[in-house]
């Protein structure tokens, strides 16, 4: 959920938010209903990790340019 919030970020604005998960709850709700996430809390543990948000920003800047 959390990478799919990243690059649909990076692909509206251009650059990833210094918070990914600071987004309007429309933002967050459209995916999570599009990947059929049966619980959009789980989002809240994504950023317990720092290096996972980081890790899929260069994937996604690799994969992407």
């Amino acid at each position: 959920m959390g990478f799919s919030l990243q690059l649909g970020t990076v692909r509206l604005l251009g650059s990833f938010l210094a918070d990914p998960l600071d987004l309007p709850t429309e933002a967050v709700d459209f995916p999570t209903g599009q990947l059929r996430v049966a619980d959009p809390s789980c989002l809240k543990a994504y950023g317990e990790r720092e290096k996972t948000r980081l890790e899929h920003q260069w994937e996604i800047a690799h994969e992407h340019g």
